[in-house]
Order: structure tokens, then C-alpha cells, then sequence
């Protein structure tokens, strides 16, 4: 219904069809191009007829979850994605689908030495639910403000500040521990232990993610994602398989070493719709061979680059 009814608006401020260019090579496009009233351009491509039945579904509960659970159902959902994903990958269905019960964190998603060969759906109930590899829940209290977690990383971003570009804020590096005592918004590496103060002075939560290499979900077969945000790896999303179809619905990625996703892939089809693509050290969505169709529809990219001169905020090659 939620569906129908945004589609109902959309059409509501229809303008006109856009015809394909001359020479437009893609056949048969399962949408049609359309501009509203108000000049923007969209699409009537629906992500939702990607969310198709599976033959099995588990639930996940970062909150209050359990992986002695048999993840049935919402009362017995387990804690952790990287459970249900191993657990999954040793059932081996024909096809899955996840249900994530709360927002925030849930750290460990997947990495890509995990790659499922099944078609899952990943979806988050209530949206926003974040998967990355440490977040704030792992700092205790050092002093006053001052948090301490048992790691090493350079780069912490805090999701509840957003600066002029609309991307979240990374911790400013300080030179001592003392330093990040006295100064809100900054991030000492001492080697093997990480100090953190907030912006706000608050308590670390499931907003902080700290970034690291590696550890970037993976599919090698179709995917249909919606409401959750991929963050702090060094790529948000990969894959290297062919012929796939990955459909990413109000989906978040953000605050990668590198690209956002980093696709290498044949003949697949891609598509991107009402996401984001915040704060990446190299390109935003990239893609990479050849016979890839993809749509980005109504996404937004910001705090593009770094990683090398050539990044943008979406790529073919």
C-alpha cells in the first residue's frame, strides 16, 4: 500500500514521458522516464516487485535477539546478521529472507570472505537499521566525556551530526589522550586503544562507526535490499558475480575507504532507488565490465573522493 501510494504521488505531478535518446542501447527497460511538474525526473520503476517470496525467513533483533534462538520469529529473532547469514549459508535454501527488528546497530554484518549463493532479501522493518563492524556500544568510560574502546582506526563518524553537505561528521584527530579529553569532536589512536569525544559530549551509541578495511558484504546471487545503511568498510557493497539482479530501496551507504559499491560484474542489473551515498574516500556507486544496466532514481551523493583524482559520484567503466 505504502508502494502504491508513492507511486500515486509521483503520478500526481506527472509532466510528461521522456523518450529514450537515439541510440539508447538498453531494450525493454522495466520503467519509463517521466518529468513531474516540479522539473525532477523520475521513473516508474517499483523496487518493491523485486521483493519477491523466499523460502525461508529469519529475524534478526540487534536490540534484544538471541543466537541460542531458533530466529522463527519476532519473539525468537536472533542478535546478529552474521549469525543468521552463516547459519543461513550452512542451511542453504533455495532463497531467504531477513527481517531486521530494530534500528541502529548491528555490528559484524558480513565480510566478504562470506558471499551467499541464494537470493536474500534484506529488510528492516522500522528502517534505519545500520550494519557495520564496531560501533559506539563497544566504549566504556575513560574520563569526564571521554570514551575508550580496544581497537585502532583513524576514522570515526558520528551519524547524529550532519555538516553543510549533508554528510555525517568525522572525529577530528588529536595528538594525545589528554587532547581528546579537552576538546568535544575529536579521536585519539593510541595504537591499541581508540579514545573518542562527541561532538555533543554524549555517550557513544549505535551512531558512531568506526571505518576499517575489509569486511564489505558481498552476494553472488540476487539481491533485494530496503531501509537499511551499509557503513564504515572498505566498500560498502561488492560483488564480482555476473547476471544478477541487486535492487537497493531507501538504503543508505556511507563513510567507506573506497567506493560505496564497488561492482565487478556481466550482465547484471543494478538499481538504486531513494538512497543515499554519503562520505566515501573514492567513487560513490561504481561499476565495473561489461552488458551492466543500472538506475539511480531520486539518490543523493555527497563528500565524493580522495581515494585517487578520478572519483565521482557514479561510475561505468
Amino acid at each position: 500500500m505504502t508502494a502504491n501510494t508513492t507511486k500515486n504521488t509521483l503520478l500526481d505531478n506527472f509532466c510528461g514521458l521522456i523518450p529514450k535518446p537515439t541510440g539508447f542501447v538498453w531494450d525493454n527497460m522495466p520503467f519509463s522516464v517521466f518529468r513531474r511538474k516540479d522539473g525532477s525526473v523520475r521513473t516508474t520503476f517499483d523496487p518493491k516487485a523485486y521483493d519477491l517470496p523466499r523460502a525461508v525467513t529469519r529475524y534478526v533483533n540487534g536490540e534484544i535477539g538471541n543466537d541460542a534462538s531458533d530466529g522463527l520469529s519476532e519473539a525468537t529473532a536472533w542478535k546478529t546478521l552474521r549469525y543468521a547469514i552463516t547459519t543461513l549459508i550452512a542451511l542453504n535454501p533455495t532463497s531467504a529472507k531477513i527481517v531486521l527488528l530494530s534500528r541502529g546497530g548491528y555490528k559484524n554484518g558480513w565480510g566478504n570472505a562470506i558471499s551467499p549463493t541464494f537470493p536474500i532479501s534484506l529488510i528492516s522493518k522500522y528502517g534505519d537499521s545500520i550494519i557495520s563492524v564496531m560501533n559506539g556500544d563497544d566504549f566504556t568510560l575513560h574520563s569526564g566525556t571521554c570514551y575508550k574502546a580496544t581497537t585502532s582506526t583513524s576514522n570515526i563518524f558520528d551519524l547524529m551530526w550532519i555538516d553543510e553537505t549533508g554528510c555525517p561528521r568525522k572525529l577530528n584527530a588529536v595528538g594525545s589522550i589528554s587532547e581528546c579529553v579537552a576538546t568535544l569532536g575529536s579521536a585519539y589512536d593510541a595504537g591499541t586503544d581508540l579514545y573518542i569525544n562527541l561532538f555533543n559530549g554524549r555517550k557513544p551509541d549505535h551512531n558512531v562507526h568506526c571505518i576499517y578495511s575489509g569486511w564489505s558484504p558481498s552476494m553472488s546471487a540476487d539481491f533485494y535490499c530496503e531501509g537499511v545503511s551499509f557503513v564504515a568498510t572498505s566498500q560498502n557493497f561488492i560483488t564480482t558475480a555476473s547476471n544478477l539482479k541487486c535492487i537497493f530501496n531507501k538504503c543508505r551507504f556511507i563513510g567507506s575507504t573506497r567506493d560505496a559499491l564497488d561492482i565487478t560484474s556481466n550482465g547484471s542489473f543494478f538499481a538504486m532507488i531513494d538512497c543515499a551515498c554519503l562520505a566515501h574516500g573514492g567513487d560513490g556507486f561504481f561499476f565495473f565490465f561489461t552488458g551492466i544496466k543500472v538506475l539511480e532514481d531520486n539518490c543523493f551523493v555527497s563528500g565524493i573522493g580522495g581515494y585517487s583524482d578520478g572519483d565521482n559520484n557514479s561510475s561505468m567503466h
